[in-house]
């Protein structure tokens, strides 16, 4: 015999702690162990009920080996049984049904009083008792109908031992007098019958008894069908189920929130940092709506009010801040329709450091727009909250690859923020010029700059261009972030930057390219960015280089197309792009996409 199987010896059911008190009766040759019912005892010869005091008849019982791989069905001369499906077990079992038929009717719970008992009280024990299975399980039992002429529904029930009350099995299905249901576990089973009227499970459309729209077999509000059996907000909640049936009703639609992106602009520590957030929702929401957004834990902004920038949607254009829970709470001051994004950012102080998966939560509270939905005021319906995981504000403590006495007049602090290398980036404080270069010696001026929150849809790319003339720009089609927003910038710098002494036949073309947020990487066919040149490149072949700060040399890209002053590449990570010009054709490093997490370590654009 397998493991695990149950004791087939039915003249001794389960040893637990006899609940009788060792009441040993003149018709039952031992001490009642066989629990059925709460307190209420069942031995082979038919001792049962509250304290032993109940008799009743085992009318019949069966033992079948039930193997796990056939699985088997069978059923008593009365017709009950069960059916067991191959695989529904997991392991090989002996299988024992129990059929009594009581002397008296079940005894109940006085807050089950309103079941209505049959005419002939049986109880069907189906042993192990609490077996439980991996695939339903089909028990089948007879009943006697009750003689009224009433509207009833038939329902198997189990006996939950833990809170002493038989629970109905919602998968009952009558057919004459016989009942079947598909069960998860072994019990002890009786049918009963539910009364008339809203809340038995039968939909009736009887004027002399009440019309209804739903009758999900309970009297609660809130689920969909009312205490008075109509549907609740109908724009919300469907019930389905022919005349005479049980009505099973579901949302169809599911309130909720989405956020769609969290992006950063600088990840460097001690900085100013623009987060911006986009997100939307499959109902109407209320103008008005206060919508929490939390999780940026562990920065340096103190608790104040923010201002707040939108690009779609409308908000206030100021949000209290909460540095504790790292949360934003802004307001729609215009209805916001189902599938409308809302898209916002908001500036905070980055720490020396931060590291871990930041997770961000947007909530609201009463948020949903009750007209558009006609949801009663005062219905409980609100728009589940959602949560969002993201790696930015993991903000590493720098040290300074600059030489630390090089402290510009003009800039205040130590340079820290690495482009290329030992190269730094340091602002000079007039917004037109920055300190840059090996050992910070060099001076370059910004010759322009943009940012905007990109958003590609499968049929066209989302595309930034600096404004003027030779400036870079950049191309993202739909694939390369799956639809996911990005907040872009692009800066751009007039300098020749100093070349390893190994790459000295390019001619540099006089700017660079700073794409950001740095370290950003995508997937095929990856982004196309536009970087422009300056100097002569008479007698060379103009092609978009990226540096790698992990060897210090330029690698240069896949030339997609050239026009005039400006080069296009298509490109897999953010980083410091130039173009350079080489007296003859090099070959396109294979290493462009792989190296994009290397090459983009110290990308920022920003001064430490």
């Amino acid at each position: 015999m397998a493991n695990g199987t149950f004791r087939t010896d039915i003249t001794q059911f389960d040893a637990r702690e006899n609940p009788c008190n060792d009441n040993s009766y003149d018709n039952c040759s031992r001490t009642c162990y066989g629990v059925v019912t709460g307190d209420i005892c069942s031995c082979q010869v038919g001792v049962y009920g509250d304290n032993c005091t109940q008799t009743g008849k085992l009318l019949e019982t069966g033992r079948h080996y039930v193997e796990s791989a056939s699985g088997k069905s069978f059923t008593l001369s009365s017709g009950a049984g069960v059916s067991i499906p191959a695989g529904a077990v997991a392991y090989d079992i002996d299988v024992i049904v129990l059929e009594y038929q009581l002397s008296e009717q079940v005894v109940l719970h006085p807050d089950q009083s309103h079941l209505i008992r049959v005419s002939t009280p049986r109880i069907l024990k189906i042993a192990p008792v609490g077996q439980t299975f991996t695939s339903s399980v089909t028990i089948i039992t007879k009943f006697s109908p009750v003689p009224e002429d009433l509207l009833l529904r038939y329902v198997i029930h189990w006996y939950n031992e833990t809170v002493n009350r038989w629970q109905e099995v919602s998968t009952s299905r009558v057919d004459s007098v016989t009942l079947s249901a598909t069960v998860s576990h072994f019990s002890s089973y009786a049918v009963f019958a539910l009364p008339g009227g809203c809340g038995n499970g039968i939909r009736t459309n009887d004027t002399d008894v009440g019309l209804e729209a739903c009758d999900d077999g309970n009297i609660l509000n809130y689920d969909g069908c009312s205490a008075s059996c109509q549907i609740e907000v109908p724009a919300i909640w469907e019930c389905v189920g022919e005349v005479s049936d049980k009505s099973n009703c579901s949302k169809k639609i599911d309130p909720q929130w989405t956020i769609t992106s969290v992006t950063q602009s600088d990840k460097l520590p001690e900085q100013t940092n623009k987060l911006s957030v986009r997100f939307s929702s499959n109902v109407d929401i209320a103008n008005g709506s206060a919508i929490t957004i939390s999780g940026f834990t562990g920065l340096d902004t103190t608790d104040s009010t923010l201002a707040v920038s939108v690009s779609s949607g409308s908000l206030e254009n100021a949000a209290p801040w909460n540095q504790s829970t790292g949360s934003i709470i802004v307001t729609l001051v215009a209805p916001l329709a189902a599938e409308e994004s809302i898209a916002f950012s908001f500036s905070v102080t980055n720490p020396e450091s931060r590291s871990g998966v930041a997770t961000v939560t947007l909530q609201c509270s009463d948020c949903i727009n009750r007209t558009t939905y006609a949801i009663p005021n005062g219905y409980p319906m609100d728009v589940a909250p959602v949560s969002y995981e993201t790696s930015i504000l993991n903000i590493t403590k720098l040290v300074a690859k600059c030489s630390p006495s090089n402290l510009f007049n003009s800039c205040s602090q130590r340079c820290y923020g690495l482009v290329s290398g030992d190269k730094c980036v340091c602002p000079k404080g007039d917004g037109t010029t920055v300190q840059f270069g090996t050992d910070c010696n060099q001076t370059a001026t910004v010759a322009a700059s943009k940012t905007d929150l990109l958003t590609p849809t499968v049929s066209t790319p989302a595309t930034l261009a600096v404004e003027g003339t030779n400036m870079p720009a950049i191309s993202i089609p739909y694939a390369a972030t799956g639809g996911v927003a990005l907040e872009v910038s692009i800066a751009a710098y007039a300098i020749e930057p100093t070349l390893d002494s190994s790459q000295s036949d390019l001619t540099a073309g006089g700017l660079l390219a700073v794409f950001g947020p740095a370290g950003s990487t995508f997937a095929s066919p990856g982004v196309d960015i536009t970087v422009c040149f300056t100097a002569s490149m008479s007698g060379q072949t103009p092609a978009v280089w990226w540096q790698n700060e992990a060897t210090g040399l330029w690698e240069e890209q896949i030339t997609k197309s050239s026009s005039g002053s400006c080069v296009v590449s298509t490109v897999f990570h953010f980083s410091t792009f130039g173009v350079f010009g080489s007296p003859t054709v090099s070959s396109p490093s294979t290493g462009g996409s792989s190296g994009g997490s290397t090459g983009d370590t110290g990308s920022g654009g920003g001064g430490g």
